[in-house]
């Protein structure tokens, strides 16, 4: 049995930090003792649930066991969590719809515990612990020279921003897109951009520092927006003026 802490929410708007049993690893399982864990909007969610949990998705960490039958996973390995968890045998992992998963690998709640009684983990993983354990499938494994802190957001802000432009928009190389809002998932919009190879990249946003900060990560152009109906006007102008009049 391993002893940890973690940050419990009661589901009513409350949450502390308490301390936890997690129980070994068992055939098919991966033990991850966590570096590092994001702070994401949903985890304020999570707080009004309506039933007690371990708290957060996004985490980075280190293989501390794995179960029988477990392969390309060893104590040690740096890996970085995933909550779309696939089972890869479901009618729609079969067809490469891996998000979709309609039997998503679970480990039972029972395995993991907070003062003696069994305690679910948000999304399956419970970033915001100690120790986890979760199936392989919940797991990347990562270089050793990533630093936790920046790799634990890739699990949800960084997939979420990349992941709109190349599987949803499907950004085709040489064109043009507009930002709007370069926070944490716009500015890996922006990312995305630059991995599919766009020409133009506009990022808006009212803040002057995210302005920089979205030139950083690759923005060719920024607009700074105002937050009203006239600025938000000018704005999509500009826009439209730095396409030829396409938007």
């Amino acid at each position: 049995m391993i002893h940890g802490r973690a940050m419990v929410t009661d589901g009513q708007g409350g949450f502390r930090l308490e301390a936890i049993e997690v129980d070994p690893p068992q055939p098919g399982e991966v033990l991850v003792a966590l570096r590092a864990s994001g702070v994401c909007h949903t985890d304020y969610d999570s707080m009004r649930w309506g039933n007690t949990l371990i708290m957060g998705h996004e985490g980075a960490g280190v293989v501390a066991g794995v179960g029988e039958g477990v392969d390309g996973f060893v104590p040690g390995d740096h890996v970085l969590l995933n909550w779309a968890i696939p089972c890869y045998q479901c009618f729609q992992c079969r067809q490469g719809n891996f998000v979709l998963c309609e039997d998503k690998p679970k480990v039972p709640h029972a395995r993991t515990r907070c003062h003696g009684n069994p305690i679910g983990r948000a999304f399956e993983l419970g970033t915001m612990s100690t120790h986890t354990v979760v199936p392989p499938a919940a797991l990347v494994k990562m270089d050793q020279a990533v630093p936790f802190a920046s790799a634990c957001i890739v699990g949800c802000g960084v997939m979420t921003g990349v992941g709109s432009v190349l599987n949803v928009a499907e950004v085709p190389p040489g064109s043009s897109m507009a930002v709007l809002g370069c926070g944490g998932v716009g500015l890996n919009v922006i990312q995305g951009g630059r991995l599919a190879g766009a020409k133009m990249i506009i990022a808006v946003d009212v803040n002057p520092a995210r302005l920089e900060m979205a030139r950083r990560f690759g923005a060719t152009h920024s607009i700074r927006a105002e937050r009203n109906d006239a600025g938000l006007l000018a704005a999509a102008t500009e826009v439209k003026m730095l396409t030829g009049g396409r938007g």
